[in-house]
């Protein structure tokens, strides 16, 4: 219930000579000055005024300004006034300036002390007077009411220490008792700032339950004391990086790679790649904190070598990197974009042409092995070369392959190429007539020969020469006719063997005779040397 209002005004009326100047210890020398005396009354009124918990008090000062100079004149250039006050006597620890008025209300004064005051008067250039004669008077304390604690909780809770936080219903004081049992055990050095909204920060041990109440005092020296609280204080924190081991590369492809490891407490998985240890590539973080890591890494490139590490964060953030590791992805094998043999049916002995085309993403062909007849022995490696000629000598079926390998040692073997081949009809036998233009002369001797068929049907596939009659064929060609130039004089058998395209053969031969080019004497002959 609010107080009644009391009123207490007490006047003093008294006249005091103040001198205004701009030295005041010249003035009291007695030197010249610009000088003049006022008359100032003094009123002190105190007021109490009507609240429901008074811890301050209001006290009005009031005086009459003086009106003229010390020589009579009238006072002109008058201010303002400037009013001390403290609760030692003479000893003032506040002032205010209170302007041109003259009459000023001071609030927000303690209770329970002696108030002492004085005014002095200064003029539109600063001069300032002496002090007035000194009032007094006592502000009683009727404040008995204790602070209301309420909103009472900890927060920033943490392994070393906590915040508790209340509010008051009135400006007080700030303390917190705590301890691990209801009785408590500690407790903080008080702030005496008075305020409502109340903070103090306590210091506790890791994981631990604490309970804590909190303390309040007034202006006026009333103790509110709250009722009991908890909470447990948080684990102890968490500064080492967690420990990597048993990393593994598993299941590389062309294009990607497994990666798994090991750490000794929960930890998050991220892995670090690149071509160089300067790496430039992360995985997504993966927030999942395990024991047992494994992060797939896609979109690589074939054949290339990867440098990279891992990274796992424990929950205490602390990061732990792995040492550089590496790993090679696989090689894209060739791909066979096409493969024939045509004709896809044919006689024996007629050529199969085989044609293929391969392209590597990642290298480059370098091999060509042809299986003409379909039984996993490959019959010829053209190198580089994509196509290649093959007679079947015996009728059959053939599935016929081809494996490219690039230069990285990748295989692709294509789908088999089914060949028909039939049995050669039956023909009159392959006649030949070889002649030679010229067919004698004198050395050096350049002869053309010249191969006629009995049959002009008949396709020829291949020529073979005895072009100086030793019996060995020396020479093969596919067409006719072919030169020779014999550069010694004597007789020599000139072979042609043909081969059709049925598999038939026929020979046939001519002499070419060659002369000395030596004019003969009397008793000497041109004629071929045996």
């Amino acid at each position: 219930m609010p107080l009644t209002e009391a009123r207490v005004d007490f006047i003093i009326s008294l006249y005091m000579e103040t001198i205004l100047c701009n030295d005041r210890e010249a003035c009291t020398t007695g030197e010249k000055r610009d000088c003049r005396t006022l008359y100032v009354l003094l009123v002190l009124c105190l007021i109490i005024l009507p609240v429901w918990h008074v811890f301050a008090a209001e006290v009005t000062l009031s005086w009459t300004p003086p009106s003229t100079n010390v020589d009579g004149s009238t006072l002109t250039d008058m201010s303002g006034y400037t009013i001390y006050f403290g609760t030692q006597s003479g000893n003032y620890t506040y002032s205010i300036d209170a302007g041109n008025v003259t009459s000023y209300r001071l609030d927000s004064l303690a209770p329970g002390f002696v108030y002492y005051f004085a005014v002095t008067a200064y003029d539109i250039s600063g001069n300032e007077s002496p002090y007035s004669r000194e009032v007094s008077m006592y502000v009683a304390n009727n404040d008995i009411s204790s602070p209301v604690i309420s909103g009472v909780y900890a927060n920033n809770i943490k392994s070393t220490s906590a915040a508790i936080n209340w509010t008051t219903d009135e400006a007080s004081d700030t303390q917190v008792e705590y301890g691990t049992t209801l009785s408590f055990g500690y407790i903080t050095t008080a702030d005496t700032s008075l305020v409502t909204n109340h903070s103090q920060t306590i210091s506790v041990a890791p994981s631990k339950q604490y309970y804590y109440r909190v303390l309040s005092r007034d202006a006026s020296g009333n103790l509110s004391v709250s009722e009991p609280y908890t909470f447990k204080s948080a684990e102890q924190a968490d500064l080492t990086p967690p420990d990597i081991f048993n990393i593994q590369v598993t299941n590389i492809t062309s294009s990607s790679a497994t990666i798994s490891w090991m750490t000794n407490e929960a930890a998050t998985s991220q892995v670090e790649y690149g071509f160089n240890t300067s790496y430039g590539y992360k995985t997504a973080h993966d927030s999942s904190r395990v024991t047992v890591h494994s992060v797939n890494i896609t979109g690589l490139l074939s054949y290339a070598t990867y440098n990279f590490r891992v990274i796992s964060l424990d929950a205490g953030y602390n990061e732990a990197l792995s040492v550089n590791s590496s790993f090679t992805t696989s090689n894209t094998p060739p791909a066979i974009t096409s493969f024939s043999g045509t004709p896809g049916t044919a006689y024996t002995y007629d050529v199969i042409t085989f044609t293929a085309s391969a392209s590597d993403q990642d290298g480059f062909v370098v091999r060509h092995e042809w299986d003409f007849n379909g039984d996993g022995h490959y019959d010829s490696d053209t190198g580089a070369v994509p196509n290649t000629n093959y007679r079947y000598q015996n009728p059959g079926t053939f599935n016929a392959s081809l494996r490219v390998t690039d230069n990285s040692g990748a295989s692709t073997v294509s789908s088999p190429k089914t060949i028909l081949i039939e049995a050669s009809v039956s023909q009159p036998p392959l006649t030949l007539y070889l002649t030679a233009e010229p067919s004698s002369g004198t050395a050096p001797l350049s002869s053309a020969f010249y191969v006629s068929l009995s049959d002009t049907n008949v396709k020829i596939i291949s020529y073979e020469w005895d072009l100086d009659g030793n019996g060995i064929y020396e020479a093969k060609t596919t067409t006719s006719p072919i030169s020779n130039t014999f550069t010694n004089p004597g007789t020599y058998i000139v072979k042609v063997r043909a081969t059709d395209s049925y598999g038939a053969t026929a020979t046939s031969e001519v002499t070419v005779v060659v002369y000395n080019t030596v004019k003969g004497k009397k008793g000497s002959s041109n004629r071929p040397q045996k």
